[in-house]
């Protein structure tokens, strides 16, 4: 080796000892990242799922009112009917 590659080669391992630590904070990083990326990923699942169930919830109260309602309607046709025939008596 002459004293240009030898420089050269110098300057090479200076670059890649100054680049190292540069590379291991990036992939540091990355790997924050990703992991903030999964529990994200994990969260908007949660939710998904809850949003099911709570649908369902809704869907299931939603035929309990309109149960209820038609109820009331076969009761308020009873009490009519009823008042009806005291007023017949």
């Amino acid at each position: 080796m002459d004293g240009s590659q030898s420089d050269e080669h110098q300057d090479k391992q200076a670059a890649l000892r100054r680049l190292q630590p540069e590379l291991f904070a990036l992939e540091g990083d990355r790997g924050r990242l990703e992991r903030k990326l999964a529990d994200a990923e994990a969260e908007v699942k949660r939710i998904a799922t809850a949003m099911s169930r709570l649908e369902v919830e809704k869907q299931q109260t939603e035929t309990l009112v309109d149960k209820l309602k038609r109820d009331i309607e076969l009761t308020q046709e009873e009490v009519n009917r009823t008042k009806k025939k005291i007023d017949a008596l």
